[in-house]
């Protein structure tokens, strides 16, 4: 290996010995990599020091961000990496720079072969790599993590595979024992009054989608407001529903965890 580059460890993902290589992937095509930085504080040396501490202190939004963010001369290093390899920094936020560029480009930066795979287990192909990511020697200690050069379905339902139809599991019939949504607060007890405003629940989804104008007619259906929806897609994956009905099928779990 060039003595100007060092090994990520750690980086590359455990792979299968089940999966077929399709071939390489095409190299105009756009892919966007994170990079994790050293932070100036190191966060669990800062909350054991707060654990100690006989009372409670808390750090507000913008002090966790002052004590957690990396270093000016960190952020400069990966832009001067950017530059170098021709990528673009899209996003920036406190330890995570992302950088986006061609495959031919993102090959060159990491000194990697991104390539197409396919799994029996996943709908649809993904593309990974082979071999440990490197980076320029000046970034030793800069940079801790590399996260996209695959694309890698990071899970799926247990005991659901892909060969597997809508018609194998049917939905209960109503009955007069069926309930509303709305029914349920009462058996367990939810306070009255209650809107749960200025909270906010976190959903991880692994495939599907939903469509809003579904959303807003299930939720007139059952008297209750639409609720504000933010959908943070972390590429490669995305809102994209299937639109196939039946309950076992990847829509059907993202609507009912909504």
């Amino acid at each position: 290996m060039d003595k100007s580059r060092f090994p990520l460890h750690g980086t590359r993902r455990v792979v299968t010995e089940h999966r077929n290589r399709i071939g390489p992937l095409r190299k105009h095509k756009l892919v966007c990599v994170t990079l994790s930085l050293r932070r100036k504080v190191n966060p669990e040396n800062t909350l054991r020091h707060f654990a100690r501490l006989k009372k409670k202190r808390y750090l507000s939004v913008a002090q966790a961000i002052q004590r957690f963010s990396h270093r000016p001369k960190d952020e400069a290093a990966v832009r001067r990496f950017a530059r170098e390899y021709d990528l673009e920094c899209k996003d920036v936020q406190p330890g995570l720079i992302q950088v986006c560029g061609s495959v031919a480009n993102i090959n060159r930066a990491f000194d990697v072969t991104l390539s197409l795979y396919a799994e029996e287990r996943f709908d649809a192909p993904y593309h990974d790599l082979d071999e440990e990511p490197t980076l320029p020697a000046y970034l030793a200690g800069v940079v801790t993590g590399v996260f996209g050069l695959d694309s890698h379905p990071a899970g799926r339902r247990r005991g659901i595979t892909k060969k597997m139809t809508a018609g194998v599991i049917s939905p209960p019939p109503v009955t007069i024992r069926t309930r509303r949504p709305a029914e349920f607060a009462d058996l367990y007890g939810f306070p009255l009054g209650a809107t749960g405003r200025g909270q906010s629940i976190g959903l991880l989804e692994f495939g599907g989608g939903f469509r809003s104008h579904s959303l807003k007619s299930y939720f007139a259906s059952v008297a209750i407001p639409l609720p504000r929806i933010v959908v943070r897609q972390i590429s490669p994956a995305a809102n994209r529903p299937r639109d196939k009905r039946g309950t076992l099928n990847p829509d059907t779990e993202v609507y009912l965890d909504i």
